[in-house]
């Protein structure tokens, strides 16, 4: 009875670990969900290193876009991107940014805009019993439209997959 118990148990244990396929297909699903987390974050960072130049320096967009493309290619490229990923990538993250540049909030953007300002670098003191805090960190853009003082944090907006 004791040997049929423990037989049993095997069994069960050997049910529930995870073959050594199984273990592969799923480390293999978590690393292409993290290439592709990858590619995303970096075409953030291009859009976000873009929209901090023009709002420095009037640029004109599409030949700036134009000349910055083999750059971020290959930039997504070394990340992994195929060269149909990289390309689709490029054109979504230009679309992006020429929408944001034509559209109602294009003054965001302007280059001559009251009290603006890119990468503002800011600090943060915090106390909370006898320790205190420090925190530091810069505001994508900030200005003075109308009146009233505008604070913008970029980002690109990613329907989950």
């Amino acid at each position: 009875q004791q040997a049929s118990l423990e037989s049993q148990l095997q069994v069960a244990a050997l049910e529930e670990t995870p073959s050594e396929n199984e273990k592969s297909a799923e480390e293999s699903q978590e690393s292409e969900r993290l290439r592709r987390l990858r590619l995303r974050q970096t075409q953030g960072t291009l859009c976000h290193e873009f929209l901090e130049a023009f709002s420095r320096h009037p640029l004109v967009a599409e030949k700036t876009l134009d000349a910055l493309q083999p750059r971020w290619l290959k930039q997504l490229k070394r990340l992994g991107a195929s060269v149909e990923e990289a390309h689709a990538s490029c054109y979504k993250a230009r679309q992006q940014l020429l929408t944001a540049l034509s559209g109602d909030f294009a003054w965001i953007f302007d280059p001559q805009a009251e009290g603006a300002a890119s990468e503002l670098p800011l600090a943060r003191n915090d106390k909370q019993e006898d320790e205190e805090f420090h925190s530091h960190f810069a505001v994508d853009r900030t200005l003075l439209y109308k009146g009233d003082r505008w604070i913008i944090d970029y980002k690109t907006a990613q329907q989950p997959e």
